[in-house]
């Protein structure tokens, strides 16, 4: 997309963020329109039928002499976001296990967030469940010390308790 925007050919929107001016929706959507004059009030720039409007809206604008922009914004903010989630991923690992870990840390991002999406379907399950009258069950993973005091040498954890 980035590069179709820079040679400035249409951009099939292909649900990624581009931005379009209402005069040229308006003008898609007064050719939708039946028969001359304007367009009736239930046009619209695309056909609700159509599986790939946001595909067909980006060439239609493009066809009919419109432009569109690729919104270079949201893919810096993205970048932005996860530079910053690494960082302070990095951070708090390497601050509690050492710099290596931290940099190992880095790469589970990805697994991380499956894990995330997945213990969020099962809450969201769990949570469906009691309100249909099912029995609320607590799943807590047992732990006598931290993570990061296993690691340290038996003395130093003695000391600390």
């Amino acid at each position: 997309m980035v590069v179709r925007d820079w040679l400035g050919v249409g951009i099939p929107a292909a649900g990624v963020g581009c931005g379009f001016s209402r005069e040229a929706l308006a003008r898609i959507a007064a050719t939708r329109g039946r028969g001359a004059g304007p367009a009736p009030l239930d046009a619209a720039p695309f056909e609700a039928e159509c599986l790939t409007e946001d595909y067909e809206l980006g060439l239609l604008i493009a066809a009919n002499g419109g432009t569109s922009r690729f919104l270079r914004l949201l893919l810096w903010l993205n970048l932005f976001s996860f530079v910053w989630r690494a960082g302070v991923r990095f951070g708090f690992t390497a601050h509690t296990y050492g710099w290596v870990e931290g940099l190992r840390a880095l790469p589970r991002i990805p697994f991380a967030n499956v894990i995330a999406i997945m213990a969020g379907r099962r809450a969201l399950t769990a949570y469906l469940r009691s309100l249909s009258g099912g029995r609320v069950r607590w799943e807590k993973t047992p732990h006598s010390l931290h993570a990061s005091e296993l690691a340290m040498p038996l003395r130093a954890v003695e000391v600390a308790q």
